[in-house]
Formats: structure tokens, C-alpha cells, sequence
């Protein structure tokens, strides 16, 4: 089978595309295009759009409904809600490939199980209690074995909690319909790391589907892999398939011209500063990532915020080790945290520094950390704050 391409979307530029779109669906799309709850709020004002009596917008803009109804369920596959819309878009006016539309009705049959294990699984997850919500998902689906609607959860715990030995089983041992299997077990092989592995097992879904965000994945891998021309030629042809993506596009802007990369340190004089209050061991590896890591000229200031644990003994372990680099404040009482960034703030040395960094207490920041931060100052510097993503130093998918 050949990829499916949305022709229709094609046959227009990108900037065609976005001088279509209404402003109350562009600028928001222009500010992210990204995460299911933001992307089908834009989905819902473009309907709205496109459904006025007097609405100026053409048919020309269809095919971008379409595909953000795709989007959307590429991200949550096994989500009867998504596979459902998208269906009743095609029903409107066909343009799924034939292959998908099986697979899209049995995502639209999944119902939810029993209401009882649904609160206990709820109450695991809040309290964090990963093997219990496993063995009760074990127990759950040989109850049910005919509903998939307990995979969703398997892979919230096997994906974002880090339980993979247990998810690989549920994978091997379940017979998934059309192309879902082969997205689960890619999706599996990147949590490993394997990345080499997961692409190929991504550009196998493309191939079998043509689903854009498998062609994306496939790119987030071989970037991983340090292979950056293969990364770009991916991400090219998927921007070219879904040109309101904008967040797509901005990444492969910075691979293409490298700012991706970090840069020098900030210039001038540099402040980091952080709070804690009873977290120990969390400040005592935040503490250690940051003395590992490059600094330049910059200082530590960190604020004991009323501690009753070991966290002074830990400071002082800090201190010893950093020298002058690393001051202490400390306060009587727990201040909460804005008034610790603001306590912080006032302090002498934040007011003649250059720049200042704010760190949580369980911040890991990598060694070239502060290039990154000096890479985008350099790219924007008319930017007042600059911030990053943030991601489970356990679980990093």
C-alpha cells in the first residue's frame, strides 16, 4: 500500500493555508499546535467557522478540519471520542484511506469497563502506587478480555510511569488490529531507547497508513540517533503534509540552522538561585547535576526555607565542595515558594547580576545546560525570560 496522501491539502502552499484560516483558528495555531485539549479547541472554533450562515470560508478549508480530526487521533488512537469524530467527518466526505477506516470503528467500540475499577485504577494513579495499578489492570483485563478499553491505561503506566517489563507482556501477548500494534510496539521500542529499532518501526507504520505523526516519530528518532539530514528530510515531508503544525515547523527551522544545539554561556554575570523546603534528597542531586555541570562564572545562592530535615547537613556537604560559588540563606520559617523567588530577588547580587535562573529543588539540568539557555538569548535577545521543557529524569518519554 502506498502512503495516503491528502491530496486536497497539497494541492495548496502553506502560505495559502494559513491565509485561509480564520484569525480565531490562526493565531492560536501560530502560538502552538500541540497537546489534544489545545488542538481540538482550535478544531471546535474552525467548525464553528465553517458552520456560520454567513461564514466567508470556503471548502477550501475542509481538508485542514480533516486533518486536525487525524492529528488528533494519531495522538490517542485507542480514544473512542477521537476515532469517533474522525469518522463522522469521513462519513461527511471520504477521505480516509480504506485500510484506516476498520481500524477507526473498533477504536469507536472500546467502551469503558467497570465504573469500580475505573475509581480504584484513578486512586492508584494519584498515590502512586504503580505495581498495585498493575496487578489490578492484570487482573481487570483476563475479566474482560474481549475490551482493549484497559490498553489506555497500560500504556499510561507502561510509557509514562516507566512499568515496561510489565507493559511488554500486555504487548505480546495481545492481537491489536491494523496498524495500532505496530504503533504501540514503536512507541514501546522509544521508551526503551532503542531508537534505531523504534524508526524502523515507525517509518512501517507510515508506510502501512501514512499517518503523519508516525513520519514525525520516525524524525524524533533519527535526530536521537544523531542522524539530522535523515531527521530533516522526515520532517520536511511531514510539514509538507500538515502545514498548520507550527510547532513542526519551528523545529525543523532550528535543526535545519542548528539552534537546536547550545551556544556559549550567557554573558555577564550570572545568578542561580533555588528553594527547597524538606526535600533532601532531591536538593542533594540537584546540587550535584548543577556542580557537574558547565557554570562559567555564575553563583550558587540557595535559600533554606525553614527546614526541619537533613537538608542543611546537605548544603553544607554543597558548600564545602563549591567554595565561594555557593552562598546560603537562611530563613526561620517556610515562606512558601513565591515568596522565596521574591525574597531571592531582592538580594544584592540578583540585583547587579546580569541574569539570574530560578531552579526547582528536584531540577537534574544535563552538563551543557546553560548553553542551551545562552543559545536562545543569543537567537532572541529581546527576550526578558527564557524558559525550557521539563521532563522526568526517570521516564523521559
Amino acid at each position: 500500500m502506498s502512503p495516503y496522501i491528502p491530496q486536497t491539502l497539497l494541492s495548496s502552499s502553506p502560505a495559502d493555508i494559513w491565509g485561509m484560516l480564520p484569525k480565531r483558528v490562526g493565531l492560536p495555531l501560530l502560538l502552538s499546535g500541540s497537546g489534544d485539549a489545545y488542538v481540538y479547541s482550535c478544531f471546535e472554533t474552525l467548525v464553528e467557522e465553517l458552520g456560520r450562515p454567513d461564514s466567508p470560508y470556503g471548502p477550501g478549508l475542509r481538508p485542514v478540519l480533516n486533518d486536525m480530526a487525524l492529528h488528533l487521533w494519531e495522538l490517542n488512537p485507542l480514544s473512542a471520542k477521537a476515532a469517533s469524530l474522525l469518522l463522522l467527518l469521513h462519513d461527511q466526505q471520504a477521505f480516509l484511506p480504506r485500510e484506516l477506516v476498520p481500524l477507526c470503528k473498533f477504536c469507536r467500540s472500546l467502551k469503558p469497563g467497570e465504573p469500580r475499577h475505573m475509581e480504584r485504577l484513578k486512586a492508584l494513579f494519584l498515590e502512586g502506587e504503580f505495581s498495585e495499578a498493575t496487578r489490578l489492570l492484570d487482573r481487570v483485563s483476563m475479566a474482560e478480555k474481549d475490551n482493549f478499553f484497559w490498553l489506555h491505561y497500560a500504556i499510561l503506566l507502561g510509557l509514562r510511569f516507566g512499568e515496561l517489563d510489565w507493559y511488554a507482556g500486555w504487548l505480546d501477548r495481545l492481537e491489536l488490529p491494523g496498524v495500532l500494534g505496530t504503533l504501540l510496539r514503536a512507541d514501546y521500542l522509544f521508551a526503551r531507547n532503542s531508537l534505531s529499532e523504534a524508526g524502523l518501526w515507525y517509518e512501517k507504520a507510515f508506510q502501512a497508513s501514512g499517518l503523519t505523526e508516525f513520519l514525525v516519530r520516525a524524525g524524533e528518532c533519527r535526530l536521537r540517533s544523531g542522524e539530522r539530514d535523515a531527521a530533516a528530510s522526515c520532517w520536511r515531508q511531514a510539514f509538507a503534509r500538515r502545514p498548520w503544525q507550527v510547532n513542526l515547523l519551528l523545529r525543523l527551522s532550528d535543526l535545519i540552522r542548528g539552534n537546536d544545539r547550545p551556544g556559549k554561556l550567557p554573558d555577564g554575570r550570572g545568578l542561580i538561585l533555588l528553594y527547597s523546603w524538606n526535600h533532601g534528597p532531591d536538593l542533594d542531586k540537584a546540587l550535584g547535576s548543577l556542580a557537574e555541570s558547565e557554570l562559567g562564572t555564575a553563583r550558587i545562592v540557595a535559600l533554606e526555607n525553614g527546614w526541619t530535615d537533613q537538608s542543611p547537613r546537605i548544603l553544607s556537604h554543597w558548600r564545602e565542595k563549591l567554595g565561594d560559588r555557593q552562598e546560603i540563606i537562611t530563613l526561620p520559617t517556610n515562606i512558601g515558594a513565591p515568596a522565596a523567588r521574591n525574597w531571592l530577588l531582592t538580594l544584592d547580587a540578583a540585583r547587579e547580576a546580569d541574569w539570574v535562573v530560578f531552579l526547582d529543588d528536584d531540577a537534574i539540568v544535563p552538563p551543557d545546560w546553560l548553553g542551551y539557555f545562552g543559545k536562545a538569548l543569543e537567537l532572541y535577545p529581546q527576550a526578558g525570560i527564557v524558559g525550557c521543557r521539563i521532563v522526568d529524569e526517570a521516564v523521559p518519554m
